[in-house]
């Protein structure tokens, strides 16, 4: 005789059933998550509407007022002209002042830009280091202009007596925008930069290196200066900080300055003058006459 015993039934368990408490709290959950969502969706929206709006504002579409911050006086008109392009595009443009930026970081005039911003009133700032003109050098029959760092700035010149001359570059001209190789010609900015502190800076017309390192003469000091008003030759010697037995450079100008004290001129109204030979005076021993 089989005894039988009654088992369970294996299957799927059965859920639990769930209070009312409960699914009161995960409908509450569920509602604040669609409100969030709907939230956030209409932030969106609204920004993007917003945004809309204002482009299709009448001061989203003015054009900008550039305003150079630290610009000298005198390059003023040509950062202008660099950045024209520019100023017929929406003041509240995204890309604007990135791309005015670009535009004058890839100029030879433009050393470093420090910013372009927008101000009130659909203004654009910019802040940047510039390249001053420094001199012109003579390259044949034409001139090309460098800046205070021994660049080369863009354009072909003719003479203009505000700028000192530098004459006999070895190097031919590079690319506007390249430094001008050469060491003579790192010398002639070198002393131009100094001469320009001096008083006596006007009477100065030009910077002569064609006998740099003695290359044409061993007899001839290897750096003269042209003066005004007859065009007369400062004989110069050594570039300053290469000076063996010799003035140093502050010697030099002493001497130049009691002569321009004295006479009037730096020349000392003479055809050519040494400074080289002697620290307290000039000699004329080695200049022709």
């Amino acid at each position: 005789m089989k005894l039988f015993t009654k088992q369970k039934k294996r299957g799927r368990p059965r859920k639990k059933k769930v209070d009312s408490e409960t699914m009161r709290r995960r409908v509450a959950i569920a509602v604040r998550c669609t409100f969030v969502v709907a939230v956030i969706a209409g932030s969106v929206y609204g920004v993007r509407s917003l945004d809309r709006h204002v482009r299709e504002h009448p001061e989203y579409q003015l054009a900008p007022a550039i305003v150079l911050v630290d610009a000298p006086a005198p390059l003023e008109q040509r950062i202008h002209d660099l950045v024209f392009d520019h100023t017929d595009r929406p003041w509240l443009d995204e890309t604007l002042c990135r791309d005015i930026s670009q535009t004058l970081t890839q100029s030879p005039w433009v050393k470093r830009v420090h910013f372009v911003r927008r101000t009130s009133d659909a203004m654009l700032e910019i802040s940047a280091d510039y390249r001053e003109p420094l001199a012109l050098v003579q390259v044949d029959g034409s001139f090309c202009l460098i800046g205070d760092d021994g660049v080369r700035l863009p354009g072909d010149y003719e003479y203009h007596p505000s700028y000192v001359i530098v004459q006999g570059a070895a190097a031919p001209p590079p690319a506007p925008g390249q430094f001008w190789p050469g060491e003579d010609m790192a010398v002639a900015v070198d002393m131009i930069t100094r001469l320009k502190r001096e008083p006596f800076y006007e009477q100065i017309t030009g910077v002569i290196v064609s006998n740099y390192d003695g290359r044409q003469s061993r007899q001839r000091p290897h750096i003269e200066l042209a003066a005004a008003p007859s065009g007369s030759r400062i004989l110069w010697g050594s570039p300053p900080g290469m000076e063996i037995e010799e003035p140093t450079f502050e010697q030099k100008v002493a001497v130049l300055a009691e002569n321009d004290r004295r006479w009037g001129r730096i020349d000392a109204k003479r055809h050519e003058i040494d400074v080289s030979t002697y620290s307290d005076s000039f000699s004329t021993y080695n200049a022709r006459q």
